[in-house]
């Protein structure tokens, strides 16, 4: 199996030649293409998109930290192909939806030299240490471990979640400030989260440093979300009553 990545979603035989033949070493011999299928020949043989799965679209950050949609493409040497210049992909694509526990992430995010990547390290720290915090609270007064849910979608990327607390059924997607922006995509992903998780959680929560206004409480009491945050030494839990 053979796999290459390109960002954009335009015409499928365009991207395919233009990214796949770019470096003038690899000339273009013939191409045929059908609805559902294209195979191109180069110096080194044939090459085809698999039928069975042609491309998955993937989820990939460009030079400037800004995550974009990209298709990667499956290609498949003709089985009298010798050799190509196409390196075959380390990439596993999973082929079923899994979930299971593994510890909280330790470690520093990587460092890079993009200001807009910097901002999302910084980010990721406040959120790692706010995790962390929370989990040496529950530590110290008895209340469980918490974990973290690795949740690996069928042809998709894996994702993890912030915390999981196997104890009580409780999932958990911290945010490093309370922002209304931030307490949405916080909710967005809990309701894709728990879909993943079995047995479903009994209660999903978002860890955030400091009690949120007063109307996105209402907004996350509404929904049934518990709002956990620090204070003083320890951490309030917050449930719509």
């Amino acid at each position: 199996e053979q796999n290459i990545l390109i960002l954009g979603a335009g015409s499928l035989a365009k991207n395919v030649i233009d990214n796949l033949f770019d470096n003038g070493m690899n000339k273009i011999k013939s191409i045929n293409r059908t609805k559902k299928h294209i195979s191109i020949e180069n110096n080194f043989g044939l090459i085809s998109l698999d039928k069975n799965l042609p491309y998955i679209e993937d989820e990939n950050e460009d030079e400037d930290g800004i995550l974009r949609t990209a298709i990667l493409f499956r290609l498949l040497p003709n089985k009298k192909t010798t050799k190509t210049l196409i390196p075959k992909s380390k990439k596993l694509i999973p082929k079923k939806t899994s979930c299971k526990t593994v510890p909280l992430e330790k470690g520093n995010p990587k460092k890079t030299k993009s200001k807009r990547k910097q901002q999302e390290v910084i980010v990721e720290e406040n959120e790692k240490k706010l995790v962390m915090q929370y989990s040496d609270f529950l530590m110290a007064n008895d209340l469980g471990v918490l974990e973290r849910n690795k949740i690996t979608i069928q042809n998709e990327n894996t994702v993890f979640t912030d915390g999981w607390l196997k104890e009580k059924g409780l999932l958990i997607e911290a945010k490093s400030n309370t922002t209304r922006e931030k307490i949405r995509m916080a909710i967005g992903q809990l309701l894709d989260y728990q879909r993943h998780i079995s047995p479903k959680p009994k209660k999903i929560a978002i860890l955030v440093p400091k009690k949120p206004r007063e109307d996105l409480m209402n907004l996350l009491d509404s929904l049934n979300i518990m709002v956990i945050y620090p204070k003083k030494k320890d951490f309030i839990h917050h449930e719509k009553k």
